[in-house]
Formats: C-alpha cells, sequence, structure tokens
C-alpha cells in the first residue's frame, strides 16, 4: 500500500470517530426523575389560580416545572407556592406540575383544572364578639372564641380568611392559618375562629390587668377590611369561686385550632 492511500485511510477513520463522538447522546448518572409533588391544593381566584404543594424530599429533585397553555414557569425548591395571573374569569385552565432533577429527568406530572372567578362579595354586619370556654377554678384552658356576623352581597363562592396571632410583647407571629371558606349569595353568615388557650388566675380580690400580650389580626383576603381582636382580660375570664368578679390573669398562649362560618 502506497503511504499516502495508508495516511487518507487513517484520517477517514478519526474523522469517522470524531463524528460518532459528537452524535453520542449524553446519559445521565441517575436518569429517573424524582417523586411528585404531593399536599396539592389551588384557589380560584379573580382572574389568578394559586397553587400551593409539598416537595418531594428526593435529594435529586432540583425545581418544580408548571405548565399551562403554551407558558413555562419554574419554580425552585423550598418556594412551594406560585401565583398565575392574568387570567380568563370563568375560563378552565389546565395546568400541570413536574418535578425535575439536576440532569434534566422529569416526571408524569400531576394536574389541576383551574377556573378563576370573581370572588363573592363579603360584608361585616355585627360586632367582634369573643368567648371563653374555661374551667371554673384557678388555671382556666379551653377554647377561646371570636366571632363576628357577615353577609354575601356577590355571587357565591370561595374567600380567604387569613388570622394572625401576634405576641404583642415580642411582635413575634405565634401562628398564621388559612383557611378558603364557601359563601352562598345573599346569605347571612356568622363567622368564628376557635384557638386553644391558657390563661393563670392570680388572686381574687382586685382586677389588676396585665399588658396584653396577644393581638389576633383577621384579614378576609378579598375585602378592603382588616379587623383584629386583643383579648381583655377581666371581661373574658370567670368569676370567682368566691363569688367577686374582680381578679387578676395572665395569658400563657393562644393557638389557632379551628376557622369556619355558619349560616344564621
Amino acid at each position: 500500500m502506497k503511504p499516502g492511500n495508508l495516511t487518507s485511510i487513517i484520517a477517514l477513520t478519526v474523522l469517522f470517530f470524531l463524528i460518532i463522538g459528537c452524535d453520542k447522546t449524553y446519559i445521565s448518572d441517575d436518569p429517573d426523575p424524582p417523586p411528585e409533588v404531593f399536599g396539592l391544593k389551588f384557589i380560584n381566584g379573580d382572574s389568578k389560580v394559586f397553587i400551593t404543594w409539598n416537595d418531594p424530599t428526593n435529594t435529586n429533585f432540583d425545581y418544580v416545572e408548571i405548565t399551562y397553555l403554551s407558558e413555562v414557569i419554574e419554580v425552585e425548591s423550598g418556594v412551594e407556592t406560585c401565583e398565575i395571573s392574568g387570567l380568563t374569569n370563568d375560563s378552565t385552565y389546565y395546568i400541570t406540575l413536574r418535578t425535575v432533577s439536576f440532569s434534566g429527568d422529569k416526571s408524569v406530572g400531576m394536574k389541576v383544572d383551574g377556573r378563576p372567578k370573581i370572588p363573592p362579595e363579603i360584608q361585616w354586619t355585627g360586632p367582634v364578639v369573643s368567648i371563653l370556654d374555661y374551667s371554673p377554678q384557678g388555671h382556666p384552658s379551653g377554647t377561646f372564641k371570636v366571632t363576628r356576623s357577615c353577609k354575601n352581597n356577590g355571587l357565591m363562592g370561595y374567600a380567604m380568611m387569613n388570622v394572625i396571632i401576634i405576641n404583642t410583647a415580642t411582635n413575634d407571629t405565634m401562628s398564621n392559618t388559612s383557611k378558603n371558606l364557601f359563601f352562598e349569595s345573599n346569605v347571612d353568615y356568622k363567622f368564628y375562629f376557635e384557638a386553644n388557650s391558657d390563661i393563670t388566675i392570680f388572686n381574687c380580690t382586685t382586677c389588676q390587668e396585665d399588658s396584653t400580650s396577644y393581638r389576633i389580626e383577621f384579614n378576609l383576603l378579598n375585602t378592603a377590611e382588616l379587623f383584629y381582636y386583643e383579648p381583655v382580660c377581666c371581661l373574658d375570664i370567670p368569676v370567682c369561686a368566691n363569688g367577686n368578679n374582680n381578679m387578676s390573669i395572665r395569658w400563657n398562649s393562644i393557638t389557632a385550632r379551628n376557622i369556619f362560618i355558619l349560616k344564621e
């Protein structure tokens, strides 16, 4: 064989392997996608949909990909919420959430059908009332209730109530609780908030209220009014065992328990 021909064969062979190498498809070390999200919830709002979920705990999980229509939204791990706005009310949107691994592998996906709509128009119609269900002896603990009457003057639907309990001494948020409440059109309701509470009675001779230690903030998200309530010590506690109604107490704790409405 002539030297020129041998050189040509070697060059072609090298070029062939270079082409094959460039055409090689990358295969990840972990081709399996992460598990799906769990605890998936969504709330239909006015021209928007609000979605919450729990990320998988798989170490290969990178982010959540949300798709609807031709839109793609990437939500990094740990966020676990997404609000999709600019939608048309009373139109159905098919939304898919997929988990994505660090190597780009995607899960099959979890699907929700979002249908944004105009929320109810809630009007507060009564004062804030508090009730303490207590043990009549020295250290009451039980259920603390706050109620208020309201009416839906708009279309039936869901409205989100957000309740925050704040320690006023430290300004720390003790709890932040939300509940999606369903209202029928043109119906009167009574709103209820229940909390586990604990108080200590010091004496039954004089009324010496400790400075207020807790504030409960109520925000029905589709109304303009945010109201709050600070438990008033001497008015909320039971009568003393000796028949006197003057006493000194301290609020030890208030923790959220339940949020609901009932027709009046």
